[in-house]
């Protein structure tokens, strides 16, 4: 059996969205027998980010984590809301060390009441996000 799931219908709004993290789906035959399959089989996720220094000078950022491919995008919201991706100036891009280390330059913005979220996009794009604080 192929399940494919079209990105452009998943709810991203959801309590445990579809795009992030690793989910199950019971697969349930006609005579009740069922069966469980995890996906995706080798999620990307985030271990640590180093804080940031608050400020509008673009900073670079350690993240570690696993299953970081080739061709992350990252996102950036920043603690009052303001997002910066790659289409930002400057853009937010990642480099890949290993894969389970990344450099992200960003500009970490103004402390704020909340933390800032950073959010990597790999080229299926699968979803890893971690918050991060601004000091």
């Amino acid at each position: 059996m192929d399940v494919s799931l079209d990105i452009k219908s998943i709810d991203e709004t959801a309590e445990k969205p579809l795009l992030e993290g690793e989910h199950a789906m019971t697969l349930i035959n006609q005579d009740g027998q069922a069966a469980d399959v995890h996906f995706p089989v080798d999620p990307m996720s985030i271990d640590s980010v180093d804080k940031l220094p608050a400020g509008t000078a673009a900073v670079t950022v350690k993240v570690t984590g696993k299953n970081f491919g080739e061709k992350i995008e990252v996102e950036w919201l920043d603690a009052t809301g303001k997002c910066q991706d790659s289409t930002s100036t400057p853009p937010t891009i990642a480099k890949r060390i290993s894969a389970t280390e990344l450099e992200v330059n960003l500009i970490s913005g103004p402390k704020g009441d909340k933390k800032g979220k950073l959010t990597l996009i790999s080229a299926t794009k699968l979803k890893a996000s971690k918050e991060v604080e601004v000091s």
